[in-house]
């Protein structure tokens, strides 16, 4: 395990988990010499390097989610506006590259993943599935992303997948998920129906919080 300075509970507990991994690196190809386990973000790799990545089992967690959240709030502040826009314009070329890259199939080892970014950014959720679509990824490419590759990332052999004896929690669909995935003209919609539904919790908070005063 290369360390560099570092918080040392980090080390210890990634450590029992018998992670590989480096902190900050200017070089993608020192990822694949290194034989890291996992690489956030990784926006600047290119075919041969994602193919590369197959080879040698390392994952990626693009963070399309965080890094447009980093966007949206640069253009909001005025601050940064140029690095973000070529962080979001980077990933949406490699995740894009990524969705076609074995001969029109996907990269195989992309992750559902979060940003460890600030309170700006998103922790993983449905929103990353959402811009993956968005991004050309199949939706049984996207599925695996968020299950199976995730347990192997982890290196829980046991997870991931429903098969017997691997302990999986699981959902049951009124009809095949693959079918169930949205076109990718809905989902330009879903930032808009996120909102709707926030408005809404924002409302009852209110009216909850209102109710309590008449008493």
């Amino acid at each position: 395990m290369q360390t560099g300075q570092y918080n040392s509970p980090v080390l210890t507990f990634y450590g029992r988990l018998k992670f590989f991994f480096i902190i900050r690196t200017d070089s993608l190809n020192h990822c694949i010499t290194e034989e890291v386990d996992c690489i956030e973000h990784g926006i600047q790799a290119s075919p041969q390097q994602l193919k590369k990545f197959q080879e040698k089992n390392i994952f990626i967690g693009p963070t399309l989610e965080g890094l447009l959240c980093r966007l949206e709030r640069a253009k909001t502040k005025n601050q940064q506006v140029e690095t973000a826009s070529y962080e979001w314009e980077q990933v949406c070329r490699m995740v894009q590259t990524a969705s076609t890259l074995n001969d029109g199939k996907p990269f195989t080892h992309m992750l559902f993943s979060s940003d460890a970014g600030s309170y700006t950014t998103p922790h993983a959720s449905l929103r990353e599935l959402f811009l993956m679509r968005q991004m050309g990824y199949d939706p049984a490419a996207i599925f695996q992303a968020a299950t199976s590759n995730g347990a192997q990332c982890l290196k829980q052999p046991l997870r991931g997948q429903i098969e017997k004896q691997k302990r999986a929690d699981f959902i049951l669909w009124s009809a095949n998920p693959l079918h169930l995935v949205p076109p990718i003209a809905d989902l330009m919609k879903f930032p808009e129906q996120v909102k709707t539904v926030l408005d809404f919790v924002k409302t009852l908070r209110a009216a909850s919080l209102n109710h309590k005063k008449t008493f």
